[in-house]
């Protein structure tokens, strides 16, 4: 199942870049963020972000 957490997630990033979308922020749960670090998502104080 997490692989298919990670392939969404590619997905999303791919979308972003298409439609010019430079930085994408979110507040992960502890379980998720090794999901969201596969894909080069950084910590950030209480959040997550991925530069795109």
């Amino acid at each position: 199942m997490a692989n298919s957490g990670v392939l969404s997630m590619k997905e999303a990033k791919n979308f972003c870049r298409q439609n010019n979308i430079s930085r994408v922020i979110l507040a992960a749960r502890d379980a998720g963020n090794p999901v969201y670090e596969k894909i080069e998502f950084k910590h950030s104080n209480a959040f997550m972000y991925l530069t795109v």
